[in-house]
């Protein structure tokens, strides 16, 4: 039953999380017309896309998008993409920092400060030729 209500009324769900964690989301009528540029302009005009997104650079053919990204299903769509009923349009910003650098960072600072997962705590550290070490 609910495919058949997809079916008369084709839609895209526009979905935008922000910083704080807020989910903004729009259900937006589908044409046969429509491209990704003009359904995130319709996004962004009904709030759920942040306004300082350009999304012509956004939806660009570079490699290089800058702070903001548009997509479908989490990759990155072009202007003329044609997204069809069930997609789901994204916006997202670019990562600050590399996850794995991020890790890498987050772990030495534990260390320091002797916190954290890596730490043995209160044992004391098994040497290579103990009988414990299997």
């Amino acid at each position: 039953m609910a495919q058949d209500a997809a079916r008369a009324d084709p839609a895209v769900l526009a979905v935008y999380v922000t910083p704080q964690g807020e989910v903004r989301s729009a259900r937006l009528s589908l044409s046969a017309e429509d491209t990704a540029l003009s359904l995130a302009t319709r996004a962004q005009q009904q709030g759920v896309f942040p306004p300082e997104v350009d999304l012509a650079a956004a939806l660009g053919d570079s490699a290089v998008h800058g702070p903001w990204q548009v997509g479908v299903w989490g990759r990155a769509a072009r202007a003329d993409t044609r997204l069809v009923a069930g997609d789901r349009l994204e916006c997202w910003r670019a990562l600050q920092v590399d996850p794995k650098t991020a890790r890498h960072l987050r772990h030495a600072s534990q260390q320091a400060a002797g916190t954290g997962v890596s730490r043995r705590r209160g044992r004391a550290p098994i040497k290579a030729d103990s009988p414990d070490r299997a």
